[in-house]
């Protein structure tokens, strides 16, 4: 017994110190109650089995040897008889013991393995799996709540480690896209297959509303920024304005994708229009009235983008011509920018929080306009490397710094015969302070750019095997987000970490 009570201790000890290692700072389990539930009750059942039936057999072979020397002569039954019977007696309890315990064990243990995964669930950061299509999940704006689907269903789940469910919506058709609210009180799922929308109230279940346009279709659904209604663009129709209590109002646009967008302080929405082949400038306020009709000094215009400072807009020309138009709401135009020469034109426009703007084109150049006077202030040629003379840094696949100069990224051979030949700057973006400008170009998928404002030099050059997929600034941070592949890379300061993904992301 001092044996069995002293191996005892010496499990019990040990598994908590293991505990005690592992796991101190999710929860506090009695380690000892656990050993003996386990392991102990089955080790003390097996020990007395075996002793009672070691018992029994010593017990009839020293019976025999009593019997034998009392009479002088060995019992023939004795012989035969005692022996067979004890051994019977003692293996039948060896065995019962051996069987009793091991399922006592096999119970116990799958008690605890039960009880463990129960535990590590409750305290695990990874959530459980949940069923969704076409990758369509969601979080909130306010990063409370958590939205998916499933065929026709609607689940929206808290955005926590359990994901509890919320509350549960039956669509009347099969979903396509979901979209919150700005102020996350309501959910809209579209089928643009079926030309249908439905929405939901996050406090108030039972309210519904729908809305449908079979005759011309959805191309486009987007919130207003206060709420209160949905735009849905339509071929041949422009945009639709369906509003929460019911009213549906029609605007003229240009086109059903792009060409308008609403101001950042969500006071003004602007619209491209086109009247007898002429571009014209529509802009609203929050209660779709309109308050002005600008009359756009392009051939052809494309797209729009409006000012940090909700007071300009800039309107550009299609591929065929380089000229950008500034105006102000009120329909002022305050500059027009035509790059010299004959090239291709315009391909992607931002503006920074100083409403500096940074206009990309086709001749792998981007142009710096100043808002003080809207004069050029450089122009950041892609179209070669990293020179002798300077002091960019280059990254190569994976975060290896090239050391050689000059330097070249691989450029991709375009086809011109194709329509959308992959040339030019297609993406750019400012850091939250404005000081790094990341670039894009086409026909160099694997490399990214990023320029020091205020040196107007080529700061760091990253390169990868991989095409270069997807670009994020960090919105309060000087923190680059970089996707290639199926890897990320996060870019602070010159220096570049992987952080390798287990799944293959689809955008």
């Amino acid at each position: 017994m001092y044996i069995v009570r002293s191996a005892y201790q010496m499990i019990t000890t040990t598994f908590t110190s293991l505990y005690n290692r592992a796991h101190h700072r999710y929860i506090s389990v009695r380690w000892s109650s656990i050993c003996l539930r386990y392991l102990g009750i089955p080790l003390l059942v097996i020990f007395f089995g075996v002793t009672l039936g070691s018992f029994v057999c010593f017990a009839s072979i020293a019976t025999l040897i009593v019997l034998s020397l009392q009479t002088g002569t060995v019992l023939l039954c004795g012989v035969v008889f005692l022996p067979a019977l004890g051994g019977v007696c003692g293996t039948t309890l060896l065995v019962l013991s051996a069987l009793t315990g091991t399922a006592y064990f096999m119970r116990s243990m799958t008690q605890a393995i039960k009880r463990a995964l129960k535990t590590l669930y409750d305290y695990s950061p990874f959530h459980p799996l949940y069923k969704q299509t076409d990758n369509q999940c969601y979080p909130s704006p306010n990063e409370k709540l958590l939205v998916h689907h499933s065929d026709k269903r609607l689940l929206v789940r808290e955005l926590t480690v359990k994901l509890a469910l919320v509350t549960l919506y039956e669509c009347s058709f099969a979903v396509q896209a979901i979209h919150w609210s700005p102020d996350s009180a309501y959910i809209v799922a579209v089928s643009y297959k079926e030309s249908k929308l439905q929405i939901y109230s996050i406090k108030h279940n039972s309210w519904k509303a729908t809305y449908s346009d079979e005759q011309f279709g959805i191309a486009k659904v987007l919130w207003s920024p206060d709420a209160s209604a949905i735009l849905c663009s339509a071929s041949l129709k422009g945009l639709s304005v369906y509003q929460l209590n019911g009213t549906l109002l029609s605007i003229e646009a240009k086109f059903t994708d792009k060409g308008f967008q609403w101001s950042p302080d969500g006071e003004y929405f602007a619209v491209l229009v086109t009247h007898h082949g002429k571009d014209g400038l529509h802009i609203y306020n929050s209660y779709w009235t309109l308050l002005k009709e600008i009359v756009c000094d392009t051939t052809d215009a494309v797209d729009l983008a409006w000012s940090p400072n909700s007071q300009w807009l800039v309107v550009w020309d299609n591929c065929l011509y380089y000229k950008a138009v500034v105006y102000q709401i009120d329909g002022e135009k305050l500059t027009c920018y035509q790059a010299p020469g004959d090239g291709l034109g315009i391909k992607c426009v931002k503006w920074n929080q100083h409403n500096m703007l940074a206009i990309g084109g086709y001749d792998s150049k981007i142009r710096l306009l100043n808002a003080v006077d809207w004069k050029l202030v450089a122009q950041l040629d892609h179209s070669s490397g990293v020179k002798k003379s300077t002091t960019t840094t280059a990254y190569n696949s994976p975060i290896d710094i090239v050391e050689e100069r000059p330097f070249k990224p691989l450029m991709l051979r375009p086809d011109y015969t194709l329509h959308s030949a992959p040339i030019g700057i297609s993406a750019c973006g400012f850091s939250v302070g404005d000081r790094f400008l990341y670039s894009r170009q086409d026909n160099m998928p694997t490399t990214l750019w990023l320029w020091d404002i205020t040196t107007l030099q080529l700061k760091y050059m990253f390169c990868q095997m991989k095409s270069i997929r997807e670009v994020a600034w960090h919105p309060s941070l000087p923190l680059l987000a970089i996707l290639s592949g199926n890897t990320v890379y996060l870019m602070e300061d010159g220096s570049v970490n992987p952080l390798a993904l287990p799944v293959q992301l689809i955008f």
